[in-house]
């Protein structure tokens, strides 16, 4: 579940819908995204499809803005900064930047970085300190990672 402004999005993956419901939880319908796990922020909803691999990104009214087929295999979380930058972890221990428009992807964490039998992302960034904070967690063998990054961004975007 997710908060955008005044409304909520509820991520059903069994059937590639998100329910839109106010904030006292009234349903107010639905979108067809077909996505697994999902991160809402700055009007958009960016989603992952570990079936496809794919990595989408929809308007809060649910239309596609555009779709990254077959560049992180295997998918299993999603992130988005606050500049829409898209952080993708995979079952095969890599995190993956995408930039906003979906066109650019670098792998830039690896095994060798730490990142080992990861379940779950999830980042804070302010913009105007130029900091940058990413957790990964791991519920195989009860482990968070925490990674701060000070006065750079992941320059190869």
């Amino acid at each position: 579940m997710q908060r955008q402004q005044f409304a909520l999005f509820i991520g059903c993956p069994n059937n590639g819908k998100i329910i839109v419901a106010d904030l006292f939880g009234r349903e107010l319908g639905y979108l067809n995204i077909p996505g697994d796990r999902f991160a809402v922020t700055h009007g958009s909803i960016y989603a992952i499809n570990d079936k496809e691999d794919l990595v989408l990104c929809y308007d809060t009214f649910g239309n596609q803005r555009w779709i990254a087929p077959d560049i992180i295999r295997d998918p299993i979380g999603i992130e988005v900064d606050e500049d829409g930058y898209v952080y993708v972890i995979s079952k095969h221990n890599t995190l993956h930047l995408i930039s906003p428009n979906g066109s650019r992807n670098t792998i830039v964490l690896d095994n060798e970085g730490g990142l080992e039998n990861s379940d779950y992302i999830m980042c804070l960034v302010n913009r105007y300190s130029i900091k940058f904070f990413l957790a990964i967690l791991s519920k195989s063998n009860n482990r968070a990672i925490a990674y701060h990054f000070t006065g750079f961004r992941f320059g190869r975007i």
